[in-house]
């Protein structure tokens, strides 16, 4: 992994999820000693049927038996044009024109062009926490900053208004609708953490735009071909996009391909036609490929149904989990396979420990680790979405393996309801036990002392805190007093290869002894006392930069170090500044 990205890689590695996996079928995938996992995520929609299935693998051989050419342009592309035909006979009916590219992210890249083409007109309207792909116009649309400011990404010709707000989009329409070309949503956010619109936001927004004289662009990327249970939302609600997009699904699981999809009223300006082209569009391999996986859609539509049914049954059975749970859930999002579960944050006063993971952004991974190495359960959590896992699993998944994930999920918020960490972290040193017992750690909270004080902060600090020693562990997380003294140190040495240092806690308004007050905060650096000596001084130095970095981006101005204290409240810590 490391010479395809190495920042990726070592994430992977820390939380243990770099599986190599050899062999795929169904919705199962396996390394090679045999060792078997269930596959709940299905490369984000991209393979709706599972490994290698048998209607695939059937399409593939029959494209090597008739020696079809693959590539041919500008002649006639057989498989294109069959394909072209099947999807707009399947979508709204004032869709006529199909221009087909190699990803998602192309399929949008068209949908701008031709928007603006056909429009005159530049900006594009997209809401706040989509995503739309990372190419350069694609990363222009989505509305998660966190993508575009490593890349000085161009936004000026892009307004982002918050998802799901009708007032929101008619006010922009009214005030710079001469100037927008289209409006770019998706009738379910995937990556921006699955969230769902009222049933009444995608045809208040198809009308706005039909008012305004704006293109009703809808991104079915991931939601469409299956994954909610249906040909696509679109379908369902009886919407007439002047665009819509389709990927993911539309490979088969096989081959990557996308779909821009719209009407031949915008091609009345041949600017576009003339001008966008991509060598690999319209090849007949992908093309066959494609039309394998939605005739076999066609023939078994009991799928749309099965889909339904069992993302019902998953979404109430989460919702039970979470009240069964109080105060480990937050939030269960989503419909039919697109469904998420969003966790509360867990502070100091429990576990120093995963109130660190927390602030780094590493509960996400954490439990998809755990679920993946104890329970052999494949999830995934979001990059931008740091306590939220994704559901996104093959529509072909069996009720059994449904059941599997639910008791797995209801075993991870027990664990976490009674605060006994040491289970989720026991797999990060190799043991993959699955949990027996589990004990009631709540007693062993310690409140975080603040002052009351209602007056302004002087100003801000901050200290860079450590532990001095490996049984420090225990003392700010007590449920690692299951582990013995050689697992401690391998604890450290596995917060201290994730590297990254995270806030302890916030403790705003701190009175001093002479009045003064200050709002602060504890940042953890990932060494105990005995790896800061034994790692390179670099490492060390660089992880307490970043802590002050850390610090300042929080608003303190004046540094501290300190040992983490082993009997005394944080808070108490702090008293004496």
């Amino acid at each position: 992994m490391k010479r395809l990205n190495p920042v990726i890689a070592d994430l992977l590695t820390i939380f243990k999820m770099d599986k190599k996996f050899v062999r795929g079928e169904g919705y199962y995938l396996y390394e090679a000693d045999g060792t078997r996992y269930t596959d709940f995520i299905a490369q984000y929609g991209a393979i709706p049927l599972g490994y290698n299935h048998e209607a695939i693998w059937a399409a593939l051989d029959q494209i090597r038996a008739n020696m079809l050419p693959s590539l041919c342009q500008p002649s006639t592309p057989i498989k294109a044009v069959e394909l072209a035909q099947f999807l707009l006979d399947k979508m709204p009916k004032n869709l006529s024109v199909c221009t087909f590219g190699q990803s998602g992210a192309e399929a949008v890249e068209a949908a701008i062009k031709l928007a603006r083409a056909a429009t005159r007109k530049r900006k594009i309207v997209s809401t706040w926490k989509s995503f739309h792909g990372k190419t350069a116009g694609a990363l222009a649309a989505t509305g998660q900053e966190v993508y575009q400011k490593p890349f000085f990404i161009d936004t000026s010709d892009y307004i982002k208004i918050p998802y799901n707000d009708e007032a929101a989009l008619e006010k922009v329409l009214q005030e710079q609708g001469d100037q927008i070309a289209g409006f770019l949503v998706e009738p379910v956010q995937g990556e921006g953490g699955v969230n769902v619109p009222l049933p009444t936001y995608l045809h208040k927004a198809q009308e706005l735009c039909r008012r305004y004289g704006v293109l009703f662009i809808l991104d079915e990327i991931q939601t469409g071909l299956g994954r909610m249970g249906n040909w696509a939302v679109c379908v369902e609600q009886g919407l007439e996009p002047d665009i819509l997009l389709l990927s993911k699904a539309l490979g088969g699981g096989i081959v990557p391909i996308g779909v821009c999809m719209s009407t031949s009223a915008l091609w009345e300006e041949d600017d576009f036609g003339k001008n966008h082209s991509a060598t690999f569009a319209n090849n007949n391999f992908t093309c066959s490929i494609s039309l394998a996986y939605l005739k076999y859609l066609e023939q078994n539509q009991h799928l749309f149904q099965q889909v339904k049914q069992n993302g019902a049954y998953m979404r109430e059975r989460l919702l039970q989990i979470q009240q069964k749970w109080p105060g480990v859930i937050k939030e269960v999002r989503g419909e039919a396979y697109l469904q998420a579960i969003e966790f509360e944050e867990i502070d100091a006063g429990d576990s120093y420990e995963f109130a660190i993971l927390c602030s780094q952004g590493g509960l996400g991974y954490l439990i998809s680790g755990f679920l993946l190495n104890v329970y052999k359960l494949r999830i995934m959590p979001y990059l931008n979405q740091e306590m939220a896992v994704r559901i996104e699993p093959p529509l072909t998944i069996s009720r059994e393996e449904i059941d599997k994930l639910l008791h797995a999920i209801d075993r991870t918020c027990e664990i976490l309801y009674y605060r006994d960490f040491y289970h989720l972290y026991r797999y990060t040193i190799h043991d993959n036990t699955i949990p027996e017992t589990i004990t009631d750690y709540r007693s062993k909270r310690r409140e975080i002392i603040v002052s009351s004080t209602t007056r302004v902060p002087h100003r801000s600090f901050a200290f860079i805190a450590h532990y001095p020693q490996t049984r420090d562990l225990v003392i700010n997380t007590p449920s690692f007093e299951q582990f013995n003294d050689t697992e401690l140190s391998e604890i450290l040495e596995w917060q201290a290869d994730y590297g990254e240092p995270g806030v302890v806690c916030t403790l705003s308004k701190i009175s001093s002894k002479h009045g003064d007050v200050a709002a602060g905060s504890i940042i953890a650096i990932p060494f105990g006392g005995p790896k800061v000596l034994e790692r390179p001084r670099k490492e060390v130095v660089s992880a307490i930069r970043a802590a002050i970095r850390k610090g300042r981006e929080m608003g303190a101005t004046v540094f501290g170090l300190v040992r983490t204290p082993p009997s005394s409240h944080a808070a108490e810590s702090m008293c004496a500044i």
